[in-house]
């Protein structure tokens, strides 16, 4: 029972670890991102709607490194509670 324990206080510290990362820093990114694409989409004369921007930038959010570190931190931790 105790290394059932210490796994999960490793994956419980690796999990929230990438969500304060992910919950910090990329409210930035989504403004960043969001920035970025209007003024390319005006310079490149694509005149995107607010939506197809936001649609984009989610795109690009999902495969983000923050993302994909949140991602690949639930999966230990689903293991140990799973009893994997």
């Amino acid at each position: 029972m105790d290394a059932f324990f210490e796994d999960l206080a490793k994956a419980t510290e690796k999990l929230v670890n990438a969500m304060e990362d992910y919950v910090s820093k990329m409210p930035l990114v989504r403004e960043k991102l969001i920035q970025t694409e209007k003024q390319s989409s005006i310079e490149d004369g694509l005149n995107y709607t607010d939506v197809e921007i936001e649609n984009i930038v989610d795109k690009q959010l999902d495969a983000h490194p923050f993302s994909n570190n949140l991602r690949e931190s639930m999966k230990p931790f689903d293991g140990v509670m799973q009893g994997d």
